[in-house]
C-alpha cells in the first residue's frame, strides 16, 4: 500500500484541523483542496560525486628573477596529467607531485598550470641582470637581522635596525610597511637599540624581538613596543612555542624557555646538564616543536648540533657529502627530514636529519652573497639576503630562487 503524508494548510483555512480519527484512509488521495499530498516513497540514492581535480604551484611564488629559466614545481589531486605553459609536466607519482623547467623571456609573464580544467598561475618578472631586479614599494634603506613568516607564508616580518622596528612584507606584491618603530613620535613605548632576532605570536598579533638581551613585544595593531622579559643573557635566537618562547642564550651556553606573561626564564639545557658535545659558541637556532629538538650552528666551527630539549642530550649532525664550513643561518624542515644551513661557501646545504648526509643546493636566480636568516614554511625556503637587501623564495628541491621584495642595495 502506498504511504501518503498529509499536510494541512492552515494559512487562510477557517475550518479546524481534523483529529486523527477524521483523517481519510491513507490508501486513497485526500479530497480536501487545502491539503497537499507528498509522495513519501523511499528517495533514490544520490549519484556519486566525482572528486574535483585540483592543482597547486608550490614553487615559485610570484616574484622577480634574472634567470632565463626556472623549474615550476607543484602538487595535484584527481588528475591524470598536468600541463605547464602548454607543455606536459613530469611526474613519477601519478602527478601527486610534478615539475617542469620553463624558459623565461625578458619582462613580465604569467605561467599557467592546467590539470583537467583546474588551473593555477604565477607571475614572474625577468630582468636583464641581478642589478635590475626590483620589487615592492615601501621603506628601502633597511638593515635586517631577523626574519619570521606567517603560518600561511603570505607575510614576512623583519626586524630592522635602521627604523628600529618591524617591517612587514606582503609576499604577493613585495610591498614593505613599517609596522612598528620609525622616526621619533611614531614609536610607542620602548625604543629599540638593535633588534637581532624575531618570532611571531599570532594569537596576540604581535612580534617578539630580541633587543640588547631583552625580549620585547611589538604589537602589530597598536605599534606599542614594550619589554616583556628583561635581559638575563645574550639571546641569539628565539622561536615561538605555544605560550612560551624558546631562546638560545649565547652568554650562558644554554637554551632557555621564557614566559612572556611573567618574564620568567627556565633553563632547558646548558653545559652542566645533558650529554654530548659542548654548546659553546652556539650562534643560531631553530626548533622542531613537534619533537622538541633544537638545532644550532656553532660560530667559527663547522658543526651543527641537534639537542633533545627533554633530556639535554646533544649530538653533531655529521655525515658525508657537500662541504660545510662556518654554518650560520639555519631552518629545520621536519616533514622533509632535513635541515637547511647557509655556509661559508655561500651555498645552502641540506642535511639529512637521520644520516647527516649533506647536499648542496645549486639552482638558478639571484646570486647569493650573505644570507642572514632562513625560514621553512609551506614547502619553500624563505631567506633574507643581506648583501642585496632582498627577501627571497628558494626551492628546497632545486635551489632555484626568486626575489619577492627588494629595497636599496646595502653592501655591508
Amino acid at each position: 500500500m502506498r504511504r501518503w503524508i498529509v499536510l494541512a494548510l492552515l494559512v487562510g483555512c477557517s475550518e479546524p484541523v481534523a483529529r486523527d480519527e477524521d483523517v481519510p484512509d491513507a490508501s486513497s488521495p485526500p479530497r480536501d483542496a487545502n491539503v497537499i499530498v507528498i509522495d513519501a516513497a523511499e528517495p533514490l540514492p544520490d549519484a556519486p560525486i566525482a572528486d574535483e581535480p585540483s592543482v597547486r604551484i608550490v614553487f615559485p611564488p610570484s616574484g622577480a628573477t634574472s634567470a632565463d629559466h626556472i623549474t615550476i614545481r607543484g602538487t595535484a589531486q584527481h588528475v591524470d596529467h598536468v600541463r605547464v605553459a602548454g607543455v606536459d609536466a613530469e611526474s613519477d607519482d601519478g602527478f601527486a607531485t610534478w615539475h617542469l623547467e620553463v624558459p623565461l623571456a625578458l619582462g613580465s609573464q604569467t605561467i599557467i598550470a592546467d590539470a583537467d580544467g583546474a588551473r593555477a598561475e604565477v607571475v614572474l618578472d625577468r630582468a636583464a641582470s641581478d642589478a635590475d631586479v626590483a620589487r615592492g614599494e615601501g621603506p628601502r634603506n633597511l638593515r635586517i637581522f631577523g626574519l619570521a613568516m606567517s603560518d600561511d607564508a603570505r607575510s614576512a616580518y623583519l626586524c630592522d635596525d635602521i627604523d628600529d622596528g618591524v617591517i612587514t612584507i606582503d609576499v604577493a606584491t613585495g610591498t614593505r610597511v613599517l609596522a612598528t618603530g620609525g622616526e621619533s613620535g611614531r614609536t610607542i613605548g620602548y625604543e629599540l637599540v638593535q633588534a637581532t632576532a624575531i618570532t611571531l605570536d599570532p594569537t596576540a598579533h604581535r612580534a617578539l624581538l630580541v633587543d640588547d638581551g631583552a625580549l620585547v613585544s611589538a604589537d602589530l595593531d597598536t605599534r606599542e613596543q614594550r619589554i616583556v622579559s628583561p635581559a638575563q643573557g645574550d639571546l641569539a635566537a628565539i622561536v615561538q612555542a605555544g605560550d612560551r618562547v624558546i631562546a638560545l642564550d649565547a652568554e650562558h651556553d644554554a637554551i632557555v624557555e621564557i614566559d612572556p606573561a611573567t618574564g620568567d626564564h627556565t633553563t632547558l639545557t646548558d653545559e652542566t646538564s645533558g650529554s654530548g658535545p659542548s654548546m659553546r659558541v652556539a650562534f643560531r637556532m631553530d626548533v622542531d616543536l613537534a619533537t622538541r629538538r633544537a638545532y644550532t650552528t656553532l660560530q667559527y666551527q663547522n658543526d651543527v648540533l641537534e639537542i633533545d630539549l627533554a633530556t639535554g642530550a646533544r649530538r653533531v649532525l655529521s655525515g658525508s657529502g657537500a662541504p660545510m664550513t662556518e654554518p650560520v643561518a639555519l631552518a629545520v624542515a621536519p616533514d622533509r627530514g632535513e635541515l637547511f644551513v647557509w655556509t661559508g661557501e655561500r651555498t645552502i646545504v641540506a642535511i639529512d636529519l637521520a644520516t647527516g648526509t649533506r647536499r648542496a643546493l645549486g639552482g638558478n636566480g639571484f646570486a647569493l652573497q650573505r644570507i642572514q636568516a632562513l625560514v621553512m614554511r609551506e614547502g619553500v625556503l624563505w631567506a633574507y639576503e643581506r648583501g642585496a637587501n632582498a627577501l627571497l623564495a628558494i626551492d628546497p628541491e632545486t635551489g632555484d630562487r626568486v626575489v619577492l621584495s627588494r629595497g636599496d642595495h646595502q653592501p655591508y
